[in-house]
């Protein structure tokens, strides 16, 4: 990728952030955006379709990494450094995690596409259709994880790291059709 574009959408991610740290998603604008990265707001249309595909594209690593937890194959390290960001990252981690159609949509498109890689998505794999499972584990998890940050007795990372894997393990493994009671 181009030096320039890298560096006027990395601008466009971190002006999101800093923005979502005092601001609600839906009272950012794309002009506010633009601004606190320096950029015009042809530049930001030039990257983004809107703020939502701004939203989405900044929060794929998250979310690709909690979308892991449904085939239990995130390393635990990763994911308590992950929490540890969001602790970090305070109320700009709360705000993307309460924009929650877009962050849930693309954390379940990711979800889904694991189901797929796995063949789980073929009838008769899976209790419920795997889109379906795909939105309740992302719902699932972004609940998990927002009621964890804004706890008064949080939790360490590494132990809530322990128990949401568990967690959303235990739901992949319920929905197996004709797995269920079975010891799996």
């Amino acid at each position: 990728m181009d030096q320039r574009v890298d560096r006027s959408r990395t601008a466009l991610k971190q002006a999101l952030f800093k923005l979502l740290r005092t601001r609600t998603y839906t009272s950012v604008t794309v002009e506010e955006i633009a601004q606190c990265a320096g950029v015009s707001r042809s530049t930001f249309y030039v990257h983004f379709k809107d703020k939502d595909a701004l939203l989405s594209e900044s929060a794929s690593k998250m979310t690709g990494l909690m979308s892991q937890l449904a085939l239990e194959i995130v390393p635990e390290e990763s994911l308590i450094m992950a929490l540890d960001h969001f602790i970090w990252a305070g109320d700009a981690a709360l705000a993307l995690m309460t924009s929650e159609a877009i962050i849930a949509a693309t954390l379940a498109s990711q979800i889904h596409s694991h189901l797929r890689a796995r063949g789980l998505h073929r009838q008769g794999r899976l209790l419920v259709p795997s889109p379906v499972l795909s939105a309740m584990l992302a719902d699932a998890i972004l609940a998990g994880v927002r009621m964890w940050m804004t706890s008064s007795k949080r939790l360490k990372p590494a132990d809530f790291a322990n128990a949401l894997a568990r967690q959303v393990g235990g739901m992949v493994k319920a929905s197996f059709a004709g797995m269920v009671n079975q010891g799996e």
